[in-house]
C-alpha cells in the first residue's frame, strides 16, 4: 500500500477542537465564527509581536547584509506554517490546531535570533528561552487570549527530546516542533554558504549541499517523517535511518558550524543595549523590551548611544517601548520568564472567570 493510500491512517490521534482546554478568559465572540483554532491563527498574525518577525533575525542579522537575500524569522515562520499545513493533511491530523501553533511559535524571538536569548541569559543570570516566553507574551504583554493547546504548542515546539514534552501536548505540537528543525535545516546551510561564512566541507552527507536546495531537503525529510509515524502510528521522525542521520547531522552542524560563526561585535552591542535598558526603564522590566526590539532598532540604538554616549536619547521615539507603560512597576512584580504559566487548563473551565 502507497503512502499516499494510507494516509489518514492518524486521524484518530487528530485534535478534537471540543476537547480544548480553552482560553484563559472568556472565549471571543468571534471564535464560534470560524472556530477555536482558525481564529487563534487569525489573532497572531495580526499580532504586533508577529510583524516584527520580518525585521528579526534568522541566522544573519537582517539590516547587517543584503536585505533582499538574507532570510529572516517571517520567512522562516511562513514555510514552517506552509510544511506544517502540508504535513497535518498528509497525517489527517487537525490542520487549523497545527497551523496556529506554526503561526505563533516564533513570536518572542530576540533580537538576533538566539544570540539576543544567550545575551539576556547572561545579563539576567536567568535562561531566558523564546518558547516559554511566547506563551507568557501572548497571555500578558500582548494579550491574543489564545487556546491552551495553541499556548502549549508554542511552548514545546523547542524540546529537544519529544519524551521531556508534557504529557498534554497534542500530536499537532509534536508536529510543529519537527517541522520547525526540518526547515532550519534545510535552509540554514545554503544561507551560511551563499555569505562565505562556511564552507562546503563543513556539511555533511546528509544535506547532499551540491545536489539538493532547501525545497528538495524539506520535502525529502518531510516524506521519511510521514513514513515513520504511519508506520509508528504516532508523529515521529527519530528512528527511521533518514532520521538518524538527520538528527546526528543537526548535532555537528551546531558543533562544527554555529559554534565557528564570529558574534564578538553583535553580542557585544546586545549587552550594552541590554545594559542601557536596565538603566534608563527605572522600575520596567527591560527584557520585555530587549524581546520586542527589532534588529533594525538595535543597530540603530547602538549607533545612537555610540555617538552621544546614551545621553538625550529618547526611548519613546522606538516602538518596543509602547507596551512598558502598561506593565506593573517594581522587581518584585515582573513576571517570571522561566515559567509558561499554563497551569490554568487544569482548571475547569467555567471556574477560571
Amino acid at each position: 500500500m502507497s503512502i499516499m493510500e494510507n494516509d489518514a491512517t492518524l486521524s484518530l490521534l487528530a485534535f478534537d477542537e471540543r476537547s480544548s482546554k480553552g482560553c484563559r478568559t472568556l472565549r471571543d465572540l468571534e471564535s464560534g465564527q470560524v472556530g477555536l483554532f482558525q481564529h487563534d491563527f487569525i489573532k497572531i498574525i495580526n499580532s504586533t509581536a508577529f510583524g516584527r518577525l520580518v525585521d528579526k533575525t534568522q541566522i544573519f542579522v537582517t539590516s547587517s547584509r543584503r536585505k533582499s537575500t538574507v532570510r529572516n524569522r517571517m520567512q522562516h515562520t511562513m514555510t514552517v506554517v506552509a510544511n506544517t499545513i502540508y504535513t497535518a493533511k498528509r497525517l489527517g491530523l487537525n490542520v487549523e490546531l497545527a497551523a496556529a501553533i506554526a503561526i505563533g511559535h516564533d513570536i518572542a524571538h530576540t533580537v538576533y535570533g538566539h544570540l539576543g536569548e544567550n545575551v539576556v541569559t547572561m545579563c539576567t543570570g536567568v535562561k531566558f528561552c523564546h518558547n516559554i516566553y511566547g506563551s507568557i507574551l501572548a497571555q500578558y504583554f500582548e494579550p491574543l487570549n489564545l487556546s491552551y493547546e495553541t499556548l502549549s504548542g508554542i511552548y514545546a515546539h523547542s524540546f529537544k527530546d519529544v519524551l521531556a514534552m508534557p504529557n498534554d501536548i497534542t500530536p499537532e505540537g509534536i508536529l510543529v516542533m519537527y517541522m520547525d528543525v526540518i526547515d532550519w535545516m534545510a535552509h540554514d546551510p545554503d544561507s551560511l554558504i551563499e555569505f562565505r561564512v562556511a564552507d562546503l566541507k563543513w556539511f555533511p552527507n546528509v544535506f547532499r549541499i551540491n545536489e539538493w536546495s532547501a525545497k528538495d531537503r524539506t520535502s525529502h525529510w518531510t516524506e521519511e517523517l510521514i513514513r515513520e509515524s504511519l508506520e509508528k502510528g504516532r508523529v515521529s521522525f527519530l528512528d527511521c535511518p533518514e532520521a538518524k542521520e538527520f538528527w546526528s547531522a543537526k548535532t555537528l552542524i551546531y558543533s562544527d558550524v554555529y559554534k565557528k560563526l564570529d558574534h564578538r561585535l553583535h553580542k557585544q552591542a546586545l549587552i550594552d543595549i541590554f545594559e542601557f535598558l536596565q538603566k534608563r526603564l527605572v522600575g520596567k522590566d527591560p527584557v520585555i523590551a530587549f524581546d520586542m526590539m527589532t534588529d533594525s532598532e538595535a543597530m540603530d540604538l547602538e549607533q545612537r548611544m555610540r555617538n552621544s554616549y546614551g545621553k538625550d536619547i529618547d526611548l519613546s521615539e522606538y516602538s518596543f517601548t509602547r507596551l512598558l507603560p502598561d506593565l506593573p512597576d517594581g522587581q518584585e512584580n515582573w513576571i517570571d520568564f522561566r515559567d509558561p504559566d499554563l497551569g490554568w487548563g487544569d482548571v475547569p473551565e467555567n471556574a477560571r472567570y
